[in-house]
């Protein structure tokens, strides 16, 4: 679909020029060839790789660093000397998304004593390291990835350093491969989102009955400020077997956490007064990525998350699940990825990976499934069932008048990049449901898959 080039008349009302200021342009987003929104994209982005899955092995090119004389591949050093060799994990001075890897291996032909650790940010420096293990025998090594997850941010390798601990000693790199190891999930089940609560209240038994038809064995139900309206269906879904977690959250919790706080505390009082019909946890769904704001300030809205669900951990006892998207991970805080920190802090995270295609699917959600099983925490995958537009997305980039197809738009030159088409009906499925049995048997080799949630009741068939 092509669209004439936007002049200040098109959409230069709708743009905030001190966002666009800290942004390197806008993507114009259509719906049936209106404009629905803008984004804002960021000046600079993560400059990331993102290797093969499930096996990622490339010749190195190692840089000697180190003031050890050296003759061939041969080191040898004086007294507490530091010298070897670092091992760039991508090219061009990019960082590689270790995300989904459980093991390294290092082979080739080795003499001496060599530390392998492992160092996230751009390649070229032997700075601040996490050790990852020692080769002392002559073939290499393989070696767990569990350290880097709690020394470092995996979703940023740089490099790996290899540095001669013996007094002299030779290294011949043939293959560094990452690779992960199919683990079964085991048990796993069936959840749903119902956001409506006049689809449930006067109609427990209809509602519960048709849960149990569709198998579902957890519901995350939106509450209000009185919990106890649902006490009702909570005792029958106690007795049937299906967990009911209350469900809150919008973009304004991040900087004004007040209200949700205040439901927590509520449905925990209920709860105390309720054992018969107790809510087994509570879900946060804050969606701070909805502020138009987030490109100018994604560093503080993810510290202010992970701020914001640390106080919860610390002021309330009931299990709290957390819904993320699934890039998280190529956003940073703190010296590790958003998704990370969600990770470690939450009790339960579920994924937002609405696509229908599996492979998709899987390669969008390894770097969480990942971390839950490094962490020790479950992680559940969201399917979409309800209608999705198809929108058609044009790029421009903020240029000079003297760029070719420049337009003045507010204070800005914008120049008109690229476009392309996001496909409704790969997100959701709302028009193909006839698949959605064999995709929810899709194999996830992941030990921290505990199943699906659906969204939502409201667009079950």
């Amino acid at each position: 679909m092509l669209l004439p080039l936007p002049g200040p008349d098109h959409f230069a009302g709708r743009i905030d020029q001190n966002l666009l200021a800290s942004a390197k342009g806008i993507d114009a987003v259509y719906v049936s060839g209106t404009l629905s929104h803008l984004k804002y994209l960021e000046k600079h982005d993560t400059d990331l790789s993102r290797p093969p899955f499930p096996v990622y092995g490339f010749k190195p090119r190692p840089i000697p660093f180190g003031n050890c004389s050296q003759t061939n591949n041969t080191f040898s050093r004086q007294d507490a000397a530091r010298c070897g060799y670092l091992i760039p994990l991508a090219g061009n001075g990019r960082t590689a998304n270790l995300l989904g890897y459980d093991e390294v291996s290092l082979s080739g032909q080795f003499s001496g004593t060599w530390e392998v650790a492992y160092s996230g940010g751009p390649a070229g420096a032997a700075g601040y390291t996490v050790p990852v293990g020692t080769i002392s025998t002559p073939a290499g090594g393989r070696f767990a990835l569990g350290p880097i997850f709690r020394g470092a941010d995996a979703s940023r390798g740089g490099q790996l350093v290899l540095r001669l601990v013996s007094r002299s000693g030779s290294a011949s790199l043939d293959e560094v491969c990452f690779s992960h190891t199919a683990h079964h999930p085991g048990e796993t089940g069936r959840g749903v989102w119902i956001w409506d609560r006049d689809k449930v209240l006067g109609k427990e038994d209809r509602v519960l009955e048709k849960l149990s038809a569709y198998s579902i064995t957890r519901v995350y139900l939106r509450v209000g400020d009185d919990p106890g309206m649902y006490r009702d269906f909570l005792r029958k879904a106690v007795q049937r077997g299906i967990e009911v977690y209350a469900l809150d959250g919008n973009p304004s919790h991040v900087a004004a956490p007040e209200a949700l706080l205040a439901r927590i505390k509520a449905v925990e009082s209920y709860n105390r007064t309720h054992p018969d019909a107790r809510f087994s946890g509570f879900q946060t769904d804050i969606e701070p990525y909805l502020g138009k704001d987030l490109t100018a300030g994604k560093g503080g809205y993810a510290t202010a998350y992970v701020d914001l669900l640390a106080v919860i951990k610390r002021g309330f006892s009931v299990p709290l699940s957390v819904v993320v998207p699934f890039w998280f991970d190529t956003i940073h805080e703190g010296g590790r990825s958003l998704a990370q920190g969600i990770v470690e802090t939450a009790d339960e995270v579920v994924v937002v990976s609405h696509r229908t295609d599996a492979a998709t699917v899987f390669d969008m959600t390894r770097a969480t499934l990942s971390l839950g099983e490094q962490f020790n925490k479950p992680v559940l995958l969201g399917v979409e069932l309800g209608p999705v537009t198809s929108e058609h997305h044009v790029k421009f980039d903020v240029c000079t008048p003297q760029d070719s197809g420049a337009v003045k738009v507010g204070d800005q030159w914008l120049c008109r990049r690229t476009e392309y088409d996001v496909d409704g009906s790969g997100i959701s499925f709302r028009s193909r449901m006839a698949d959605l049995p064999a995709f929810m048997t899709t194999d996830v080799p992941f030990a921290s898959f505990k199943g699906w949630v659906l969204n939502s009741f409201e667009d079950f068939p």
